[in-house]
C-alpha cells in the first residue's frame, strides 16, 4: 500500500491509498464544484436573510402584567421561545462570520459584497479588477471556499453537492429549534 498526501501538512490532508491494481481511495468525496456553488448561492438568497432578520430582531421582553380579568392560557413562555430562536440566530450568524474569515480575501469581498453589501456583480468585478467571465470563476471559488469552511462551524452544515449526487443537507430554516 503506498501513501500519497496532496496537501501540504498544515492543511487538511487528502491522502490517497492505493494497492497495485484496485482503485486509488480518497478521505474526500469528489464535490460537484458547480452544484456546491448553486447550493451555497441558494443558501444566501434564501436562509442567510431569514436568519440575519431573526438574530436582529428586537428582543422585546417586558415583566408579566398581573390582572384580574380571566384570559386564555398560553402554552409555553413566548419571551422565552423568541430568545431561544434569537440565540440560535445569532449563533448562526457567528458560524457564517467565521466562515467568511476563513476563506481568501477576494472571496470574502465577492460573498460579503454580494449579500451583505447588496452590490452588482459588475460593480465587484470591477473592484477587483477582473473581467466579467473571470468574476463567474471567481465566484464559484468562492463558494466552494465557503462551503469548506462553513461545514466544520459549530452551527455549520455541510452545503457541499457530490460528484455522486448525493446532497448532506443544507442548513435550513427548518433546523431552527422547534419550540411548539
Amino acid at each position: 500500500m503506498t501513501q500519497s498526501m496532496t496537501t501540504p501538512l498544515k492543511d487538511i490532508q487528502q491522502i490517497n491509498y492505493s494497492i497495485e491494481g484496485v482503485a486509488e481511495l480518497s478521505l474526500f468525496q469528489d464535490i460537484d464544484q458547480k452544484k456546491t456553488a448553486d447550493n451555497v448561492r441558494q443558501f444566501f438568497k434564501s436562509d442567510f436573510p431569514r436568519i440575519r432578520r431573526m438574530a436582529l430582531a428586537s428582543a422585546d421582553l417586558h415583566s408579566p402584567v398581573s390582572s384580574d380579568m380571566p384570559k386564555s392560557d398560553v402554552v409555553g413562555n413566548t419571551n422565552e421561545n423568541g430568545l431561544v430562536k434569537r440565540i440560535w440566530a445569532n449563533s448562526c450568524l457567528d458560524s457564517i462570520n467565521y466562515a467568511l474569515k476563513a476563506c481568501d480575501q477576494q472571496s470574502q469581498i465577492i460573498i460579503e459584497s454580494e449579500y451583505i453589501k447588496n452590490m452588482a456583480r459588475w460593480q465587484i468585478a470591477n473592484y477587483l479588477h477582473i473581467e466579467h467571465s473571470q468574476y463567474h470563476r471567481a465566484q464559484r471559488v468562492a463558494y466552494n471556499q465557503f462551503a469548506d469552511t462553513f461545514e466544520v462551524q459549530s452551527y455549520g452544515e455541510d452545503l457541499h453537492v457530490y460528484e455522486n449526487g448525493s446532497l448532506p443537507g443544507n442548513l435550513g430554516v427548518s433546523d431552527e429549534p422547534n419550540l411548539n
